[in-house]
């Protein structure tokens, strides 16, 4: 008998701004609930979130700038050891 029920193959997407990455990273309390629960939900999984290559030129320069308070090599290294 086949399935009848739909079956959701595709995940929400998001794309994030600098602004909204930047303050995730560094658990900056400006960033909203909601895109505290988006990019969360990222982490785990649950959602797709699209990173434009300018945002991640513009979080490195930020970042050297030390505008930031954790660098992407810091983030990757605790992403690692969970």
């Amino acid at each position: 008998m086949p399935f009848s029920g739909k079956i959701k193959l595709e995940m929400d997407t998001y794309v994030v701004d600098t602004h909204a990455l930047a303050w995730f990273v560094s658990e900056d309390k400006r960033l909203s609930p909601r895109a505290t629960q988006i990019l969360s939900q990222a982490e785990a999984g649950e959602v797709q979130v699209l990173i434009p290559t300018l945002v991640l030129a513009e979080l490195t320069h930020i970042a050297q700038k030390k505008r930031v308070k954790v660098t992407i090599e810091e983030q990757k290294r605790e992403n690692q050891s969970r």
